[in-house]
C-alpha cells in the first residue's frame, strides 16, 4: 500500500513541475532590466569619436572612467560608454578581442529591454557588434549582425538610425570592390540622413557619404560624376564648419582627405597642374602631428609622381625624403608600397639601375605582403546572403509557432494518458507485485547477454569510426595543397596581363583541379569498394617529376623558395600507380616548403643504382631532432611540429607516403641535422 502512495505522489509531482515550466516559459518577459528612475545621463557631447591620435584618445577615455566613477549611469549611458570604448580598441588599438568584449557588454545591456523605449541602444549594439567584424574584415559576421540592426530597425528605427545600416552595407560593398552596389547603398544613406537632427555625428556621417559616392564614381572611372560629389562634400564642410568651432581639427582633416581626393580626378582627367594644387592642399593640412598623416602621405606620393613626369628630379627626391621621414610617426601598407612605386621611377629616370632595382624589389616584395595581409578575401554575395538570413528568420517563425501548437498538443496528450494510466496502474498493480520479482530476475539475464553483445558492437563501431576518420583526415590533409595552389594561381592570373602567361596559369589551375578531383575519386572508389584501386604501370620517372613540379613551384612562391630538379639524361621505366604516388612528391615537398626558411631552395634528384631508382628530396630547412625520426613514419599525433611561417602539422603525411612507397615495393628513409636541413630518399625498382 505504501509503495503505491508512493507512486501516486511521484506522478501527481511530475504534473505539477511541468505546470510550472509552462507557465514560466509563457510569462511576460517585458521587465526592464534596470529601473532607470533617478540615474545620471552622461552628457552625449563627452563622447566623440573622430580623433585617431592614440594618446589624446586615451586621455579622453581616462577623463570618461573618471567623470562617470560612483555615478548611477541610466542603461542609455552605460551603452554610449560601452561603445566608445570599443571605438577606441577597434579603431585606435587594433585590439579587436577587446573590442568585441565591449560590444558584447553593450549587447548584454540592452537584450532583455524594451526594443521601444531603448531603440537608440539597440541599434548601438547591433551596429557596434558588426562594426568590429568589419574591421577585421569579417563580412559574412558583420553582415549578420547589420541584418539583425536592420529587422529590428523595420518595426522600431527611423531613418536616422537606417541610414546608419545602410552606410555600413556600402562600406561591405566597397571594401569587396562592388563600386555599383556600394554608391546605391551610400545613396539611400543619404537619403535616410537628410531630415537628422543639427549634431557634429550627422553633420561628420554626411560629409562621409558624399566622399564615398565619389569614390565609387571614381572606381566605376566616371570622373566628372565623382568630382561633382567631392565639390559637394567640400562645399558642405566649408559651409558647416562654422556651428562646430570646437571640432576644428576634424573639420580640417575631412577637407584635406576631399582634396586628395579631388587631386586624383584631376590628375586622371589630365589637369595637372590642378591635381597638383589639390595635393599640396592635403598635404599641408593633414601632414601635421595627429592629423590624418596616412591620407596625406599618399597625396604627397601622388605629387612627387607628377613632379617627377615634369622632370623636377630634385624637387621630387624632397617630397619622398620626407614622405619616409613620416613613417617613421605613420605607416601603412599602401603608403610603403606605393612611396617605393616611385622611388624606382625616380632612379630609373636618373640612369641609377642599382639603386632602381633594389626599389623594384622592395615594391614588389611590400606589395605582396600588402595584398596578403589588407586584401579582404572574404567576399560575399551580400543579396544571396540576406535572402538566406531571410529564409532562415522565416523558417525560425514557423519552427516556433508550430513548437508552440506542438506543445499545447504535447500537454493535453500527456495529461489524458498520465490520467489514464494512472487509473489502470491502480487496478493492476496488486495483481502483479509477486509476478514482477521473477520476471526482474529473467530481465536481469536477458540484460547482461545483450550487455556483451552491445559492447562487442560498440568496439567493432569505434574501430570502424576511427579508420573512416583518419581517411577523412587524409584527404583533407592531401586537398590542401592543390587547393592552396588554386588560391595561389587566382591571385595571379588576377595580375597578369600577358594572355599567353594567364593561358599557363589558367592550365596550371585546371591540374589543379583535377588533381583534387582525382583525389576525391580515388577516396570514394576506396570507400564504396576496398579493394579497388588503380593499376600500376610503366612510366618514365622524368615525365612524373616534371609534371609534378609545376604545382610545387606555385606553392614555393609565397615563401620565395625555389624548388629544382637534377634528373638523368636517360628516362627511366618505373612501374607506378601515378596518381597515389604523385601524392607522396606532394607531401613530401610541401613539408620541405613548410620548414624551410624563405629565400631558400629544395632539390629533387633522380638517380640510378643497378635496378633501382633512387628519389631524393633536399631541403635547407630547420631539419628534424634525432629522438623523434625513430616515430617518424608511424602516423602517431605526437609528431606535429609549426612550420617557419606558423603553417600548421596535422601528422599524416608521412605514414601515408611509406604506405605507399611499401605499396610499390619500395622504401622510404631520411637523413637530416637539426638545423642544417633533411633529406628524403625513396628507393623504388625499375620496371622489369
Amino acid at each position: 500500500m505504501k509503495n503505491t502512495q508512493t507512486k501516486i505522489f511521484l506522478v501527481f509531482s511530475i504534473l505539477l513541475f511541468l505546470s510550472g515550466v509552462f507557465f514560466y516559459f509563457h510569462k511576460d518577459k517585458s521587465l526592464d532590466f534596470f529601473n532607470e528612475v533617478g540615474k545620471t545621463e552622461i552628457d552625449k557631447s563627452f563622447i566623440f569619436k573622430y580623433n585617431k591620435a592614440e594618446d589624446y584618445a586615451l586621455n579622453h577615455l581616462y577623463k570618461i572612467d573618471s567623470v562617470v566613477a560612483n555615478s548611477n549611469l541610466t542603461l542609455s549611458s552605460k551603452v554610449k560608454i560601452y561603445d566608445y570604448k570599443k571605438y577606441f580598441y577597434e579603431v585606435i588599438i587594433k585590439d579587436y578581442q577587446t573590442a568585441h568584449r565591449y560590444a558584447d557588454s553593450a549587447f548584454v545591456l540592452v537584450r532583455d529591454q524594451d526594443p521601444k523605449k531603448h531603440k537608440d541602444d539597440f541599434a548601438m549594439a547591433y551596429l557596434g557588434k558588426g562594426d568590429v567584424y568589419y574591421s577585421q574584415n569579417k563580412f559574412n559576421e558583420a553582415f549578420y549582425f547589420y541584418y539583425k540592426a536592420r529587422q529590428f530597425g523595420l518595426k522600431y528605427f527611423d531613418n536616422c538610425i537606417k541610414s546608419d545600416y545602410s552606410y555600413r552595407i556600402g562600406m561591405i560593398y566597397y571594401k569587396q570592390g562592388f563600386f555599383e552596389d556600394a554608391r546605391l547603398n551610400f545613396s539611400q544613406a543619404l537619403i535616410e540622413i537628410g531630415n537628422c537632427e543639427d549634431s557634429f555625428d550627422n553633420y561628420y556621417r554626411k560629409q562621409e557619404i558624399l566622399s564615398n559616392i565619389g569614390l565609387c564614381y571614381f572606381h566605376l572611372k566616371n570622373y566628372d560624376s565623382a568630382g561633382s560629389y567631392y565639390d559637394k562634400a567640400l562645399q558642405y564642410v566649408q559651409s558647416n564648419s562654422s556651428k562646430y568651432t570646437n571640432k576644428k581639427k576634424s573639420n580640417e582633416e575631412a577637407k584635406g582627405v576631399i582634396y586628395g581626393n579631388i587631386g586624383n580626378v584631376y590628375q586622371e582627367k589630365g589637369k595637372l597642374a590642378l591635381a597638383k594644387e589639390a595635393y599640396t592642399k592635403n598635404v599641408n593640412i593633414n601632414m601635421r602631428a595627429t592629423y590624418d598623416i596616412a591620407n596625406a602621405q599618399l597625396s604627397y606620393i601622388s605629387l612627387a609622381e607628377l613632379l617627377l613626369s615634369e622632370k623636377k628630379m630634385d624637387s621630387a627626391f624632397v617630397a619622398l625624403n620626407k614622405i619616409k621621414s613620416s613613417f617613421d610617426k605613420v605607416s601603412t601598407k599602401k603608403g610603403e608600397v606605393e612611396w617605393n612605386r616611385v622611388m624606382w621611377q625616380y632612379y630609373v629616370q636618373g640612369g641609377n639601375r642599382v639603386e632602381a632595382y633594389k626599389y623594384l624589389e622592395s615594391f614588389h616584395n611590400k606589395k605582396e605582403q600588402w595584398l596578403a595581409t589588407d586584401i579582404a578575401d572574404n567576399q560575399i554575395d551580400l543579396a544571396d546572403q540576406y535572402a538566406l538570413f531571410e529564409d532562415q528568420r522565416n523558417a525560425e517563425n514557423l519552427k516556433a509557432e508550430n513548437s508552440l501548437k506542438n506543445l499545447y498538443l504535447f500537454i493535453t496528450i500527456f495529461i489524458a494518458i498520465v490520467a489514464t494510466a494512472f487509473l489502470v496502474f491502480i487496478w493492476i498493480s496488486w495483481r502483479t507485485s509477486k509476478k514482477n520479482v521473477s520476471k526482474l530476475n529473467k530481465l536481469m539475464g536477458t540484460i547482461l547477454t545483450q550487455n556483451g553483445e552491445l559492447e562487442f558492437a560498440f568496439m567493432s563501431l569505434s574501430e570502424s569510426t576511427s579508420a573512416k576518420e583518419k581517411l577523412i583526415k587524409l584527404v583533407a590533409h592531401d586537398l590542401r595543397a592543390p587547393l592552396a595552389c588554386m588560391s595561389m594561381v587566382t591571385t595571379l592570373i588576377e595580375e597578369e596581363e600577358n594572355e599567353t602567361e594567364r593561358s599557363t596559369l589558367m592550365t596550371l589551375m585546371k591540374d589543379s583541379c583535377n588533381t583534387a578531383l582525382g583525389l576525391v575519386d580515388e577516396t570514394l572508389k576506396s570507400s564504396s569498394d576496398p579493394t579497388s584501386y588503380e593499376l600500376k604501370r610503366n612510366i618514365g620517372i622524368n615525365s612524373f617529376i616534371i609534371e609534378c613540379i609545376p604545382l610545387l613551384e606555385i606553392l614555393g612562391l609565397k615563401k620565395q623558395i625555389r624548388v629544382l630538379t637534377d634528373l638523368p639524361e636517360n628516362e627511366i621505366l618505373v612501374n607506378l600507380d601515378s596518381g597515389r604516388f604523385k601524392r607522396v612528391i606532394n607531401n613530401l615537398v610541401v613539408n620541405a616548403i613548410k620548414f624551410s626558411l624563405p629565400g631558400s631552395k629544395i632539390k629533387i634528384s633522380v638517380t640510378q643504382e643497378n635496378n633501382v631508382v633512387i628519389i631524393a628530396i633536399k631541403d635547407q630547412g630547420v631539419g628534424i631532432a634525432s629522438d623523434q625520426l625513430v616515430s617518424l613514419f608511424d602516423g602517431s599525433d605526437t609528431f606535429k611540429r609549426i612550420g617557419t611561417s606558423g603553417e600548421p602539422s596535422y601528422g599524416l603525411g608521412l605514414s601515408f607516403c611509406k604506405h605507399v612507397v611499401t605499396e610499390h615495393n619500395g622504401h622510404i628513409r631520411v637523413n637530416s641535422l637539426e638545423g642544417k636541413g633533411s633529406t628524403f630518399y625513396i628507393q623504388l625498382p625499375t620496371a622489369e
